[in-house]
């Protein structure tokens, strides 16, 4: 059963999976619903424009595994550690030491 918003039955429809019923049913509501006609509508022209394209070709010379290679043989650059990552001096260990036994 359709419902005005539902998500999953408009995007069934723009893509012509759903039941006959259904389909029906949607076809009924778009005609009264302008919100859920211009969804279909906006899904239906998402889906013309991403048919009509068409996948580059990759370039001449390198493959994607030769990338991958590339990427991952080469050495990750260094980070210095954040402030939280780094030690604590002496002198700051003892006075949290101090703060925590004293009480």
């Amino acid at each position: 059963m359709f419902e005005c918003g539902d998500p999953a039955g408009l995007i069934a429809y723009a893509y012509e999976e759903c039941d006959v019923d259904v389909r029906r049913q949607v076809a009924r509501h778009i005609d009264t619903c302008p919100a859920c006609a211009a969804e279909v509508s906006a899904l239906s022209s998402t889906r013309a424009a991403l048919g009509a394209w068409d996948v580059p070709e990759p370039e001449a010379g390198v493959g994607l595994s030769e990338a991958l290679s590339l990427a991952l043989a080469s050495p990750a650059p260094a980070v210095p550690p954040r402030w939280y990552q780094q030690p604590l001096p002496a002198w700051a260990q003892v006075a949290a030491a101090l703060v925590i036994f004293a009480s």
